[in-house]
């Protein structure tokens, strides 16, 4: 089993307009409501690659409920935590005139003590059974800032891998407790280094991670391309370039992509050639965090891989 963490997930309202202008009243031509947050995207993603992902996350109020049905809905095994915080929305503003994307991010509520316990104690109820863990995305006022790196500590004991999918200040801690396997974009990965980077710069900041604590580094560009430090080589990979539709979750497809070939034993570079393939897939879909899998299999055979 991979156990998917969400810590914050979101009611995600996905809005599409054929123009969308500032200041202005703009009317959607369509909108849907799905679950969104890196965590779920994960185990959505993993779920559709046939692996069998479990998703742990706290919800509350009349969202939470909505969220709860969506889940069954889809098929998505998951377990939920009550916490008495009405869960958040976030709103996604697709411009398809211009192939643009805006994200809109609701903070969630703080969480209180006896709230962390509560999700805290499911952790450890799923850890026993999870062969993989992926922890991804932000956590809500209340958790402490090295709750990812406790976690994957939990998992070392256990002789469980980790991969971490996270920005400081949750990052660091992270790295410290020697995950598997570090999945961020170019933004993210400079937040950890604490200063920016130039793409010329990309194998040292790489390494860089590597020496915080990673074993492994794959890192998104912009558009359809990564860098990776794997098994200590430094790669450049790139997929094809796609009309996209929306690109929100294609990160949190690729740590998908990650997991599920890594609970199937196979190489690395098979395990970035379906990282590659589900981050690209991902942008021809309207919902964030969904792939096909039959788009999967097509682009696996057109990810390229290059030393540095």
């Amino acid at each position: 089993m991979i156990l998917c963490v969400c810590l914050n997930p979101a009611l995600q309202r996905t809005l599409t307009f054929k123009s969308l202008s500032l200041r202005r009243v703009n009317r959607a031509a369509s909108g849907r409501h799905s679950v969104g947050g890196k965590g779920v995207n994960v185990s959505r993603v993993a779920t559709a690659l046939g692996a069998d992902a479990k998703l742990l996350l706290p919800l509350g109020g009349v969202r939470g409920r909505e969220i709860r049905r969506l889940l069954r809905r889809e098929g998505l095994s998951f377990r939920a935590v009550d916490v008495s915080g009405e869960t958040r929305v976030c709103t996604t503003l697709v411009d398809s005139g211009s192939s643009s994307v805006t994200e809109l991010v609701e903070e969630s509520a703080p969480f209180s003590v006896s709230e962390v316990r509560s999700v805290q104690r499911a952790f450890d109820s799923l850890l026993p059974r999870a062969r993989l863990v992926v922890l991804s995305g932000t956590a809500p006022a209340g958790f402490p800032h090295d709750i990812y790196g406790r976690w994957i500590a939990m998992a070392r004991k256990r002789g469980i891998p980790a991969l971490l999918d996270a920005a400081e200040p949750w990052a660091r801690p992270g790295l410290e407790a020697k995950p598997w396997f570090f999945r961020a974009n170019w933004a993210e990965m400079e937040s950890v280094l604490g200063r920016s980077a130039t793409r010329k710069e990309g194998q040292a900041a790489m390494e860089a991670i590597r020496e915080f604590g990673a074993r492994n580094v794959l890192i998104s560009l912009d558009g359809p391309d990564a860098m990776a430090d794997v098994d200590g080589r430094f790669l450049r990979l790139s997929s094809p370039r796609l009309n996209t539709v929306n690109p929100i979750g294609s990160g949190d497809a690729m740590a998908a992509g990650l997991a599920a070939a890594h609970l199937n034993n196979r190489s690395m570079a098979e395990i970035l050639r379906l990282a590659m393939a589900c981050g690209a897939a991902n942008v021809l879909t309207p919902t964030a965090g969904t792939v096909r899998p039959a788009d999967v299999r097509r682009l696996m055979r057109s990810v390229r891989f290059r030393p540095g």
